[in-house]
């Protein structure tokens, strides 16, 4: 069973893994906002947090 630390980066992962290219400037703007606090909470950068759930996103399609 999951802890909760372990859902939530999963939530987030599976909401940062929504296409940058959608059509929909809602989801962009999701996105970004999560993008953007996950970042604020880390003290860190945008780029880099995007990094590193891209990575985690290509790590689950290789598992799955």
């Amino acid at each position: 069973m999951k802890n909760r630390k372990q859902l939530l980066a999963d939530f987030y992962l599976d909401l940062l893994a929504i296409p940058t290219a959608s059509p929909n400037s809602n989801l962009k703007n999701l996105r970004y906002e999560t993008l953007k606090a996950l970042a604020d909470e880390l003290d860190s950068d945008m780029d880099t947090v995007e990094r590193i759930f891209e990575r985690m996103a290509a790590e689950d399609e290789k598992i799955y």
